[in-house]
């Protein structure tokens, strides 16, 4: 920073005629920006509007944390708080309403409008029912992998906005739960999840899924070669049946009548 300052002095001219000039003023801190270029930029599905019901507040805060991490790191929290609470309605929104009159009006310091981690705590310790913790332990305990991996990230993660665990434990029970096709491909990749973060370990399950999918995609389905060996041993097994139809048409037995001469063969030629 002093080596850029120092190069910008330097080619300053140094002929300057005139009154000496003022520097100019300092940019603001805070600068809001336009909330349309923020939806426009996010991916995810805008969260629903949230009333205040306690059983909704967990997924109103997941759906918000997932919606904003996608923007990545360059929205300032403030930012994000004010477009978080564009959502709020009804008893959530007479809760925040007291709070944003004294920082946006009256210009009095309000903390946790500024910093998303208090604000998420604030909210919580008003509409998060306390008992959701042991509630979202049995479900994330639960948690396999019956689709994509993919899939299986977006519910594994979903939980852990109200459950604080290590990254080791979050690696090996993410590992737990996936199919035995992935370990496998895992294993034959030389891929050491064990020494891995667990990031590193959903990023890696999804590349081999992927791969899988396409290879998948592009090679006849057993259940296609299946049904052709079933066709082919039905139509066998018909041609079969036929033939031996045929054959028993074709050698019917003779009666005979009274007076037809009857032959006996000699035992003993």
């Amino acid at each position: 920073m002093v080596t850029q300052v120092q190069d910008q002095v330097a080619k300053i001219p140094t002929s300057i005629s005139g009154p000496s000039r003022q520097p100019p003023p300092p940019p603001p801190q805070h600068t809001p920006k336009n909330t349309s270029t923020l939806h426009g930029d996010l991916k995810f599905p805008k969260p629903s509007k949230f009333s205040g019901k306690k059983e909704e507040a967990l997924t109103f805060i997941m759906a918000c944390t997932s919606y904003l991490d996608s923007k990545g790191t360059g929205v300032a929290e403030g930012d994000q708080i004010n477009w978080v609470c564009q959502y709020l309605e009804e008893a959530a929104l007479e809760w925040i309403q007291p709070y944003q009159e004294r920082f946006f009006i009256k210009k009095e310091p309000v903390p946790f409008l500024e910093d998303t981690q208090a604000f998420w705590a604030e909210f919580s310790k008003h509409f998060v029912d306390n008992n959701c913790d042991e509630k979202y332990r049995l479900k994330w305990n639960n948690l396999k992998q019956t689709k994509l991996v993919q899939e299986y990230v977006k519910d594994f993660q979903q939980y852990l906005v109200v459950l604080d665990y290590s990254n080791s434990i979050l690696r090996d029970k993410f590992y737990d739960g996936l199919k035995k096709e992935i370990k496998d491909m895992m294993l034959s990749t030389m891929f050491n999840w064990r020494n891995s973060m667990a990031q590193q370990v959903y990023n890696k399950a999804e590349e081999i899924d992927n791969h899988l999918e396409a290879y998948k995609s592009t090679t006849p389905s057993h259940s296609t070669s299946h049904s052709s060996s079933t066709s082919s041993s039905t139509a066998r097994a018909n041609s079969s049946n036929s033939t031996s139809n045929s054959n028993s048409s074709v050698a019917p037995r003779t009666c005979l009548s009274i007076g037809n001469p009857v032959y006996m063969i000699d035992p003993t030629t």
